[in-house]
């Protein structure tokens, strides 16, 4: 079965994409052998369910929604950064 390499994320407002955007070049100038994400692709990655089949999808979209719903607003404090190792 085909697979896909997945996780459950939120998207973020552009100011705040605007300001990991600025922290990004702030640390490309220390010359780390890093991919940087373009800002547009930014997210909050709330799990990371690694390399699941194409058929869980429908599943696990419909799990998700349901979950959110019992949720109207809520606030978080980003108070640091991550990457993703390359497999």
């Amino acid at each position: 079965m085909d697979k896909i390499r997945s996780f459950i994320a939120i998207e973020l407002e552009k100011d705040i994409k605007d300001r990991i955007s600025k922290i990004q070049e702030e640390l490309k100038n220390i010359k780390a052998k890093v991919k940087w994400v373009k800002p547009d692709s930014v997210h909050l990655t709330l799990k990371f369910l690694g390399a699941i089949d194409f058929a869980q999808i429908e599943d696990i979209v419909a799990l998700t929604e349901n979950i959110i719903k019992e949720f109207k607003t809520w606030e978080i404090n980003i108070k640091g950064l991550g990457g993703v190792p390359k497999y």
